[in-house]
């Protein structure tokens, strides 16, 4: 069937990408999961894995709008969630991280890396409001692509 063809050439994209993640040729990855996404639009995880790719890309406008995609086709996907927050830290969006890594925690419970990284964003979000200015801190999360 074609629908069967077009998953398995959506997956060998997705590889690709994710080869090239390895690889560190994030541009080049970025273009296979592109690539990927036309032939299978609605698949989150290929939304979270060019997340990935922008986030390595430091690009954290793109990190926002996929994870966002890939929330929406799935919105208990943990994984775009939690880049989703680290887009937020990276962006000094401390409050809308602590937000997301609440709603990830309530997914994934006993997922300790999601607890110490809320705690980091809570602890930055007092620091913002107590001082009024500040913003910078680095990016969280990099991680493999799913």
């Amino acid at each position: 069937a074609p629908w069967a063809s077009r998953a398995a050439r959506a997956v060998e994209l997705k590889d690709e990408g994710n080869a090239l993640l390895k690889e560190k040729k994030y541009d080049e990855a970025v273009e296979k999961y592109t690539s990927a996404l036309a032939v299978q639009p609605d698949n989150a995880v290929l939304y979270s894995n060019r997340a990935a790719a922008y986030q390595f890309l430091k690009q954290w406008d793109a990190v926002i709008d996929d994870c966002r995609t890939a929330l929406e086709l799935d919105e208990k996907y943990v994984k775009a969630r939690s880049r989703l927050a680290a887009a937020h830290v990276a962006l000094g969006e401390y409050t809308e991280a602590v937000e997301q890594y609440d709603i990830a925690i309530g997914h994934a419970p006993d997922n300790a890396n999601l607890r110490s990284a809320r705690d980091r964003a809570a602890a930055a979000a007092g620091r913002d409001a107590s001082v009024g200015a500040a913003g910078g801190g680095g990016a969280g999360g990099g991680g493999a692509a799913a």
